[in-house]
């Protein structure tokens, strides 16, 4: 109600007043108005205006690297364990009530407040992304990913404490878990990056035939953020291609023009076709 009403007020006072709308309220009302309206997007070949609720669980493990679906499935692990200490707890507390015990000793069996948190969080964050009609790119869970990952490597840190001991002194193999392990997922992440370069924003799993294939799967921002114009003015330079001879359909906010491409605009094309052109540069997010 608040995230309705709030903007709303503000917006309100600002015109009683005459003041300029607050930017920040005008950006949350904008995305209230896209919510509503929706978007269209794109998953397996099929097109929505209001989306999917797996879209993003999907997504996230189609463009997650080797080594982030490791953290992912760890925290899931860890989500899941939390919630089970939590329920057994609340069920030996109902019992020692009950029967009055007081052997039972719970306090062992309480998970960390602040795992619970954060797992609370997660589960939260996970359950309104898949609420979300808009879903035109998987960095609208990034920040899931990050809390995720630090929630991963801190519960792999405590496990390692607790096996090696508080007192624990010489060569404990124990020890050198954690540091080996997040050496290991380093490697890898950085193993993909470097496979995938100069193309990070289009990262798609190699097990799907990698970004050469994302466009099969998902659009908008997973893909193509416009970001292949300086490729596109390489080819242009290779191939000698002439401004007025090259038609382009482009998915992006920045002028062409400015990385040196003076290719006719497909959308300002009015008294000739595009079968005039004798080349044509269309982005991946216009072929569906």
């Amino acid at each position: 109600g608040f995230a309705w009403a709030g903007p709303r007020i503000v917006l309100g006072v600002s015109l009683l007043r005459g003041e300029a709308f607050p930017a920040p309220v005008t950006a949350i009302l904008d995305q209230q108005a896209n919510q509503a309206r929706g978007h269209n997007e794109m998953l397996f070949g099929h097109v929505s205006t209001h989306g999917w609720w797996y879209y993003f669980p999907v997504v996230a493990a189609m463009k997650s690297t080797p080594s982030e679906l490791c953290l992912g499935l760890l925290c899931v692990g860890i989500v899941a364990w939390t919630s089970w200490r939590w329920w057994m707890t609340t069920l030996l507390r109902i019992r020692r009530r009950n029967a009055r015990d007081r052997d039972i000793d719970d306090a062992s069996q309480m998970p960390d407040f602040a795992v619970a948190v954060w797992c609370v969080a997660l589960v939260v964050g996970g359950g309104l992304l898949m609420l979300v009609r808009v879903q035109i790119g998987y960095r609208y869970a990034l920040p899931l990913l990050i809390t995720a990952i630090l929630l991963s490597m801190d519960r792999l840190a405590e496990v390692v404490r607790r096996w090696s001991g508080e007192d624990a002194t010489g060569p404990n193999g124990r020890k050198l878990l954690v540091p080996g392990l997040a050496v290991l997922l380093c490697v890898m992440q950085l193993a993909s990056t470097w496979t995938n370069a100069p193309h990070y924003l289009a990262y798609f799993s190699p097990l799907l035939g990698g970004g050469a294939e994302a466009y099969r799967y998902v659009a908008d921002s997973n893909v193509d953020w416009g970001q292949d114009l300086p490729a596109l003015k390489r080819v242009v330079e290779e191939l000698a291609i002439e401004p007025s001879r090259m038609a382009l359909s482009y998915f992006g906010t920045a002028d062409p023009r400015a990385y040196g491409i003076g290719a006719v605009a497909v959308e300002d094309l009015r008294d000739v076709t595009v079968e005039s052109f004798d080349y044509l540069a269309v982005y991946v997010n216009h072929l569906y």
